[in-house]
C-alpha cells in the first residue's frame, strides 16, 4: 500500500495525474544559457542608458512610492508626507518603497538620486529576462533561436522595457510573479516537497506586499493545492503566508482609525470598490463597466505587440496565439490557469485603464504565441511533405531535398515582423535628448519639454513658504522638487473616471465639495500644468476652469511660465466649513 501510494504521489507532479517526461528526469545543461544571459545583460545596459535622470513624477504613483520612501529613509514612518497631515500609507503595500529607501540612504540628495531610484529597476528586469528565458524552455523546450527570441520579445517589450523608467512596483511583481509560476506552472514539475513549498509560499507572499493584485497568486495556490489533495503542503502553504502577510495587514487595521476625513485624500490611503460590486445596485453599469475593460484589455495586447504601426498583423498573430494556448491546456497545472482566470478577473472589474495590469500576462501571451506557431510550423512541414511523397508516387520522381520549406517558414513571418516592431521602438525610444519634448512612457514624445516644470519649480521655491500648500495634479512630484506639500484637485470616482466609451469624464467631483476640502487642507496655491501624460486629461482641466470660476472673486495669476503652458493662482482664504 505505501508503495503504491508513493507511486501516485510521483504521478501526480505538481498539477494532475500524468507520466514523467525524459526533460523533467533529467534536466540537461542549456547551451543557450549564456547567450541569453548576454542578451539580458544588453536589454539592460540599453536601459541603464536610456533612463531619464531628471524627471519622477509624470505618472504619479511614481512619485507617491519615491515619496513613501524619502519618508522611511528619513526615520517618518510609512506615511506619505507630501500629502498635508502626512498619513499612513494604508494603500500600498511596503516592499517596494522599502527596497527604494535603503537606496535614498545611499544617496539622500534628490534629483541626484534619480538614475539610483530607477536604476533598481533594471536589476528587477534582469532577473526577469533569465526568469522568462527559463519559463520559456520548461513549457516548450529549448529551441536556440525561438528562446532567444521569446526573451527579446520579453525584454524589449514597449510596457516593460520603459515601465523601468518609473519607481514603480510593476516591474518587480511582474518579476515575482513570473518567478511563481516557474515554480508550478508545468505538469512535469517533481512533486512539492516542504522546501519547494516554502519557496512558493515566499514568492507569493513578497508578490502580494508588492502589489496586493497578488491576490491572484494566493487564491491559485490555495485552488492548486485544495484540488491535488495535497492537505499538509496546503497547511504548509498557509502558514507561511499568514507569518509573512500578517504584518501587513496587521498595519492597515491599527491604522485605519488614523484614515483622514477629508475627501481629497480618501484616495490615496484606500482602495475603490470593483466593477462587480454594482452587481445588485446598478448591474447595467457593472456590464458597461466590465465591457469596457474587455475592449481596453485588448487594445493593451495591441499596444504591447506594437500591432497598431501593423494593423493587419493582428489578425495573423491572434489567431495563432488562440491555437496556441487551445494546445497548452493539458500542459499546465490548475495553478497555472487559476492564475491566469483569477488576475484576469481582478483586470476587467477593477476600475483602473488595463496597461500596467497585463505585465504578467505577456509572457504568457508570448509562449502561447511561440506554441502556436511552431504547431502550425509543424503541420505545414508535414503538410509539405506528405504532398511531395504524394507527387512523387504518382509521377515517379525523387523528391528534391529542401523542397516545400518556403511554406513552414511563412508561418514565422508573424514573429520576423514582431523583432522588426520591436527593434524599430527601440530606436525611437533610445534616441538623444529633445529640450522641445518630454518622454513618456511607451516612449511617447509629449509636446512640451521639461524646462516648464523646472521654472515652476524654481518659482515656486522662491515666492512660496514652506508651510504653504498647493493644488496641482502632480502633488508629490511638486513635494520632492520643492517641498511644498501638495495634493489633487478633485474627488476621485470610479464610475466617472472610467469610461467604457473612453470618453473623458466631465466631472470628477463636486466643486463645492472640493473647495471645501480645499479650505479645510489650508490650500493657498493652484498649479496648472499640462497633462498629456493622463489619458483623462480633459477632465481636470474642465474642472480646474469651473473650480476658478466658482470664486466670488477669480483667484489671482500670480505665475505663467515662458512657454505658457504652466499657471500659479494664488487662492482667497475661505472660512473652514469642514474638519479634515
Amino acid at each position: 500500500m505505501e508503495g503504491e501510494r508513493n507511486k501516485e504521489k510521483v504521478g501526480w507532479g505538481w498539477g494532475g495525474p500524468q507520466h514523467p517526461t525524459p526533460s523533467t528526469q533529467h534536466p540537461a545543461p542549456s547551451p543557450t544559457l549564456p547567450l541569453a544571459v548576454l542578451l539580458s545583460l544588453a536589454l539592460c545596459a540599453m536601459n541603464l542608458w536610456g533612463i531619464n535622470k531628471d524627471i519622477v513624477g509624470f505618472f504619479h504613483d511614481d512619485s507617491i512610492y519615491t515619496v513613501v520612501a524619502k519618508s522611511l529613509s528619513e526615520g517618518k514612518g510609512y506615511h506619505i508626507i507630501s500629502l498635508p497631515s502626512s498619513p499612513p500609507e494604508t494603500k500600498y503595500p511596503f516592499v517596494y518603497p522599502y527596497i527604494l529607501s535603503w537606496i535614498w540612504r545611499l544617496n539622500p540628495s534628490f534629483p541626484e538620486n534619480i538614475f539610483l531610484l530607477k536604476a533598481v529597476n533594471v536589476g528587477f528586469l534582469f532577473a526577469a529576462l533569465l526568469f522568462s528565458y527559463a519559463f520559456y524552455c520548461q513549457n516548450i523546450g529549448e529551441r536556440r533561436i525561438d528562446a532567444l527570441l521569446y526573451v527579446f520579445l520579453v525584454g524589449g517589450n514597449p510596457f516593460v522595457f520603459s515601465l523601468t523608467d518609473y519607481p514603480l512596483s510593476d516591474t518587480l511583481f511582474f518579476t515575482l510573479t513570473l518567478l511563481a509560476l516557474l515554480f508550478c506552472s508545468h505538469r512535469g514539475h517533481p512533486p512539492p516537497t516542504p522546501a519547494r513549498v516554502a519557496l512558493l509560499s515566499g514568492v507569493v507572499a513578497l508578490a502580494y506586499l508588492t502589489r496586493q493584485a497578488g491576490v491572484a497568486l494566493i487564491l491559485a495556490g490555495i485552488l492548486y493545492f485544495l484540488l491535488a489533495r495535497r492537505r499538509r503542503e496546503l497547511f504548509l502553504y498557509l502558514f507561511i503566508l499568514a507569518v509573512l502577510i500578517s504584518p501587513w495587514l496587521l498595519w492597515q487595521l491599527s491604522h485605519a482609525t488614523d484614515t483622514p476625513r477629508n475627501p481629497l485624500l480618501l484616495f490615496y490611503v484606500s482602495y475603490e470598490k470593483p466593477a462587480f460590486f454594482l452587481l445588485w445596485s446598478d448591474p447595467v453599469q457593472m456590464v458597461r463597466a466590465v465591457w469596457g475593460k474587455t475592449c481596453h484589455l485588448i487594445a493593451s495586447f495591441d499596444l504591447g505587440f506594437l500591432l497598431p504601426l501593423f494593423p493587419g498583423l493582428r489578425f495573423l498573430v491572434y489567431p495563432l496565439l488562440i491555437w496556441g494556448g487551445y494546445l497548452s491546456l493539458r500542459r499546465h497545472t490548475v495553478f497555472f490557469y487559476s492564475f491566469l482566470l483569477l488576475y484576469l478577473f481582478l483586470v476587467l472589474t477593477w476600475p483602473f485603464l488595463s496597461y500596467r495590469y497585463i505585465l504578467p500576462l505577456l509572457p504568457v501571451a508570448l509562449l502561447f504565441l511561440f506554441r502556436g506557431i511552431q504547431a502550425a510550423e509543424s503541420y505545414m512541414a508535414a503538410r509539405a511533405v506528405s504532398l511531395r511523397t504524394k507527387r512523387s508516387t504518382e509521377h515517379g520522381e525523387r523528391s528534391k531535398e529542401g523542397g516545400g520549406q518556403l511554406v513552414p517558414c511563412l508561418v514565422r513571418l508573424p514573429l520576423a515582423a514582431l523583432l522588426v516592431l520591436n527593434l524599430v521602438w527601440l530606436s525611437f525610444y533610445l534616441q538623444g535628448p529633445n529640450t522641445e519634448t518630454t518622454r513618456a512612457w511607451y516612449g511617447r514624445r509629449l509636446p512640451y519639454g521639461w524646462d516648464g516644470f523646472t521654472e515652476t519649480f524654481a518659482w515656486i521655491r522662491e515666492h512660496t513658504a514652506e508651510e504653504d500648500v498647493l493644488m496641482t495634479t502632480y502633488d508629490p512630484m511638486y513635494y520632492l522638487y520643492t517641498g511644498r506639500k501638495a495634493v489633487r484637485p478633485g474627488l476621485y470616482k470610479p464610475e466617472l473616471v472610467f469610461y467604457p466609451d473612453r470618453k473623458p469624464a466631465t466631472n470628477p467631483g463636486l466643486v463645492q465639495e472640493i473647495r471645501e476640502g480645499l479650505a479645510a487642507l489650508g490650500v493657498r496655491y493652484l498649479v496648472i500644468d499640462p497633462m498629456e501624460e493622463s489619458t483623462d486629461k480633459e477632465a481636470p482641466a474642465e474642472l480646474l476652469d469651473e473650480l476658478l470660476r466658482s470664486y466670488p472673486v477669480r483667484p489671482k495669476l500670480v505665475f505663467n511660465s515662458a512657454d505658457g503652458l504652466h499657471k500659479v493662482y494664488a487662492l482667497p482664504v475661505e472660512r473652514v466649513t469642514s474638519d479634515e
